[in-house]
């Protein structure tokens, strides 16, 4: 994937596919930010391309000061 590419791949309705709809990535980092987890990606172009997802450990909790952050970054 080129670095245009990964620049835009979590925005809403960007698409390389004629037939997507550029929400999937968008929802997946969407629910991710929800549970205070994040994705984060690595691509080469011609090897391939990784996603990682991370979520807390069950029985981790969000600080009550935290909710308001979550699923309001704009990081990868």
């Amino acid at each position: 994937m080129s670095a245009e590419q990964l620049a835009h791949i979590f925005e809403p309705l960007y698409t390389t596919k004629p037939e997507g709809t550029g929400l999937g990535l968008y929802i997946v980092r969407e629910i991710m930010a929800a549970h205070a987890g994040h994705v984060t990606v690595a691509s080469a172009i011609g090897q391939g391309t990784t996603f990682t997802l991370t979520l807390p450990q069950a029985g981790d909790s969000i600080p009550d000061h935290e909710w308001g952050k979550v699923g309001t970054s704009s990081s990868l």
